[in-house]
């Protein structure tokens, strides 16, 4: 397993912690904390999505190139 694979993995579960924390203040919306919890929440868990797809796109031009020279020499 590569490190951009690794990191991408541990960015997703922290990604899915945050979003479930921020659904559970949805509970007492009344409250003002709990606002700034859910879209402190919802915002740091698109944040940390963002940065998924960022990893996994550096692994995919990674594998990409590692296969086109291998296929290049034969």
């Amino acid at each position: 397993m590569s490190r951009e694979n690794i990191w991408g993995t541990c960015i997703f579960i922290i990604s899915i912690i945050v979003e479930v924390i921020g659904t559970s203040a949805f509970k007492e919306f009344t409250q003002v904390c709990s606002r700034i919890m859910a879209i402190i929440g919802y915002g740091a868990s698109f944040y940390f999505l963002s940065l998924v797809f960022i990893y996994s796109q550096k692994l995919t031009e990674k594998n990409y190139i590692i296969t086109c020279s291998v296929s290049d020499k034969y």
